[in-house]
């Protein structure tokens, strides 16, 4: 249980049995090969209230081992201020933890302020915010007659109606998977959705809708050497390349 008991804790076993360690882990999201946890832990050994923890994590996924964050606290100044001017920001916001390193559009690595509560009723509860005003979007490297900026998206000279918050570059096939919202749906957020679209870059903007899907926490590309023969097909024939 990770609790250690002392002897006047064993003469009464009835107090004792009510002490308890509960740890809860959320998956934030996927960065490569590292999974990013955030880690809640409540401890009680007597009192009125239990004793509450919270830290984020980063493991290996290839090794097991846990990992050092990629950012320092600056690094999401910017994010944890913007949080703290809203109107109506929530309550237990109120200090500053750190930056947390997570997967931001067209799966770049950004800084994410993580905010937890100074008081003890908010100590199990955190924030995670992302300035978006602050953001670089790297685009190099993509086909000529591309642009994407703030949410607007053109290509060959045709500007897309919808906003597209996210893009997701197939790996050897000249197709887009392209997410449109109002306003970017991070991984680490509560919910929220987007429409998910395929665009063939060399015909131009967004022509098949492939339905709604929530917040992306991370990416895998597919690895053709291990799909077979017939999921291989299927693949070229939805994306049009036979």
């Amino acid at each position: 249980s990770g609790l250690s008991l002392e002897q006047e804790d064993l003469e009464n076993p009835e107090l004792a049995s009510s002490f308890y360690r509960r740890v809860d882990r959320t998956v934030l999201g996927f960065v490569g090969d590292t999974i990013v946890l955030e880690k809640k832990e409540a401890i009680y050994m007597g009192g009125a209230h239990a004793v509450h923890e919270m830290d984020v994590e980063r493991v290996g996924l290839s090794t097991g081992k846990k990992e050092s964050e990629r950012f320092d606290l600056k690094a999401s100044k910017k994010a944890f201020d913007a949080l703290r001017k809203r109107a109506n920001r929530p309550p237990c916001s109120s200090v500053h933890k750190q930056s947390v390193a997570l997967r931001g559009p067209m799966g770049q690595t950004i800084p994410v302020a993580l905010a937890v509560g100074e008081l003890e009723v908010c100590s199990s509860r955190s924030q995670l915010h992302w300035e978006e005003s602050g953001a670089k979007i790297n685009v190099e490297g993509w086909p000529e007659g591309f642009h994407w900026s703030k949410g607007k998206l053109s290509v060959l000279e045709e500007e897309a109606q919808l906003l597209v918050q996210d893009l997701l570059r197939l790996r050897g096939v000249p197709s887009l998977l392209v997410f449109s919202s109002p306003q970017w749906v991070p991984g680490f957020s509560k919910g929220g959705e987007q429409t998910l679209l395929w665009m063939n870059l060399e015909k131009g903007l967004p022509t098949f809708e492939l339905g709604t899907v929530g917040p992306v926490l991370g990416v895998s590309a597919l690895d053709p050497s291990l799909l077979g023969a017939r999921e291989s097909l299927r693949l070229a024939q939805v994306f049009g390349l036979q």
